[in-house]
Protein backbone atom coordinates (compact mmCIF):
# COMPACT_ATOMS: atom_id res chain seq x y z
CA UNK A 1 0.00 0.00 0.00
CA UNK A 2 2.57 2.21 0.89
CA UNK A 3 4.58 1.60 -2.25
CA UNK A 4 2.01 2.38 -4.62
CA UNK A 5 1.48 5.82 -3.08
CA UNK A 6 4.99 6.52 -3.03
CA UNK A 7 4.63 5.29 -7.04
CA UNK A 8 1.96 7.51 -7.22
CA UNK A 9 3.68 10.63 -5.46
CA UNK A 10 6.52 10.15 -7.96
CA UNK A 11 4.50 10.27 -10.82
CA UNK A 12 2.44 13.49 -9.51
CA UNK A 13 5.75 15.40 -8.48
CA UNK A 14 8.01 14.91 -11.54
CA UNK A 15 4.59 15.94 -13.52
CA UNK A 16 4.41 19.12 -11.41
CA UNK A 17 7.08 20.40 -13.86
CA UNK A 18 5.04 21.01 -16.58
CA UNK A 19 2.39 23.02 -14.69
CA UNK A 20 5.32 24.75 -13.00
CA UNK A 21 6.46 25.87 -16.38
CA UNK A 22 3.57 27.25 -17.96
CA UNK A 23 2.27 29.37 -14.81
CA UNK A 24 5.45 29.95 -12.55
CA UNK A 25 7.79 30.89 -15.03
CA UNK A 26 5.35 31.51 -18.09
CA UNK A 27 5.96 35.35 -17.46
CA UNK A 28 9.65 35.38 -17.38
CA UNK A 29 10.28 32.86 -20.62
CA UNK A 30 6.89 35.08 -22.33
CA UNK A 31 9.27 38.60 -22.14
CA UNK A 32 12.27 36.89 -22.69
CA UNK A 33 10.73 36.10 -26.34
CA UNK A 34 9.70 39.20 -26.88
CA UNK A 35 13.07 41.06 -26.40
CA UNK A 36 14.85 38.18 -28.29
CA UNK A 37 12.10 38.39 -31.19
CA UNK A 38 12.75 41.96 -31.19
CA UNK A 39 16.85 41.70 -31.72
CA UNK A 40 16.83 38.88 -33.60
CA UNK A 41 20.12 37.70 -34.45
CA UNK A 42 21.84 40.66 -32.81
CA UNK A 43 24.49 41.36 -29.80
CA UNK A 44 23.52 43.36 -26.44
CA UNK A 45 24.82 47.12 -28.50
CA UNK A 46 21.75 47.12 -30.45
CA UNK A 47 19.74 47.30 -27.13
CA UNK A 48 19.36 50.04 -24.66
CA UNK A 49 20.83 50.12 -21.43
CA UNK A 50 17.22 49.63 -19.76
CA UNK A 51 17.01 46.61 -22.22
CA UNK A 52 20.15 44.88 -21.26
CA UNK A 53 19.82 45.37 -17.46
CA UNK A 54 16.20 43.19 -18.36
CA UNK A 55 17.27 41.02 -20.09
CA UNK A 56 20.12 40.06 -17.54
CA UNK A 57 17.31 40.38 -14.29
CA UNK A 58 15.24 38.00 -16.42
CA UNK A 59 18.11 35.61 -16.93
CA UNK A 60 18.92 35.99 -13.04
CA UNK A 61 15.16 35.15 -12.21
CA UNK A 62 15.21 32.09 -15.22
CA UNK A 63 18.25 30.27 -13.81
CA UNK A 64 16.63 30.45 -10.06
CA UNK A 65 13.70 29.36 -11.07
CA UNK A 66 14.95 26.52 -13.39
CA UNK A 67 16.78 25.39 -10.61
CA UNK A 68 13.52 25.02 -8.62
CA UNK A 69 12.01 23.44 -11.41
CA UNK A 70 14.84 20.76 -11.68
CA UNK A 71 13.96 19.49 -8.21
CA UNK A 72 10.39 18.49 -9.28
CA UNK A 73 11.80 15.03 -11.53
CA UNK A 74 14.65 14.81 -8.84
CA UNK A 75 12.08 14.63 -5.87
CA UNK A 76 10.62 12.24 -8.14
CA UNK A 77 13.01 9.81 -9.00
CA UNK A 78 14.19 9.88 -4.81
CA UNK A 79 10.53 8.80 -4.49
CA UNK A 80 10.39 6.34 -6.84
CA UNK A 81 14.00 4.93 -5.61
CA UNK A 82 12.41 4.54 -2.25
CA UNK A 83 9.43 3.26 -3.07
CA UNK A 84 10.82 -0.94 -3.19
CA UNK A 85 11.90 -0.50 0.37
CA UNK A 86 8.90 1.02 2.09
CA UNK A 87 7.09 -1.19 3.67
Amino acid sequence: MMQSAMFAGAGVTTSLIAPFTIFIMGTCNGRLHELAATYPGTDKSEMTPSEVDEVRALLTQWIRLNYLRACFPLAGSILAALAPFAF
